[in-house]
């Protein structure tokens, strides 16, 4: 089963790790058939966590926008429309200005929308943080205080910076 050509792992537990999750009997199936087992389970959460971790970056940020445009209502708010079209420019060409544009258009998103998460994707996709200890609280810190973020968009950036 290879049907995720463009991951690098190999197993399950090799993702779990990187997501903190502890052992389990399912470390050693391949990501793509742990991706379908928590699928099954009912567990989309941690399938889409799961996903955003085992895929590269690019290939994360192409899946959640083709998913949020083939899913999301037709009559999004405009904000949102904006701001998943900016992230599907981005995929076209992923260009220093498109990303930027993207983070432009997420502002003008619903706070919490799909549509929104996208770009927001696009924006730190290309951000490496050092690897190293509390790497993610001090990236917050600098978003934070260099104004990037507003304070309603602090616990979504936690979340995505805790899962890094």
């Amino acid at each position: 089963m290879r049907r995720w050509k463009q991951v690098k792992w190999t197993e399950a537990g090799q993702v779990a790790a990187i997501l903190g999750w502890p052992a389990s009997k399912h470390d050693a199936e391949p990501p793509e058939a742990a991706f379908d087992r928590l699928r099954a389970e009912g567990r989309d959460d941690d399938a889409a966590l799961f996903l955003g971790q085992a895929l590269p970056r690019f290939e994360a940020v192409a899946w959640a926008a083709q998913s949020v445009r083939r899913l999301a209502p037709v009559d999004a708010p405009e904000g949102d429309a904006q701001a998943l079209k900016a992230a599907l420019l981005w995929l076209q060409d992923p260009s220093e200005l498109r990303r930027r544009a993207a983070f432009d258009a997420a502002a003008g998103a619903g706070d919490a929308s799909p549509h929104r998460m996208c770009a927001l994707a696009v924006f730190f996709s290309v951000i490496t943080l050092p690897v190293e200890f509390n790497a993610s609280s001090r990236a917050l810190a600098i978003l934070e205080g260099q104004g990037y973020l507003a304070a309603d968009e602090v616990p979504g950036a936690r979340k995505v910076l805790s899962a890094a």
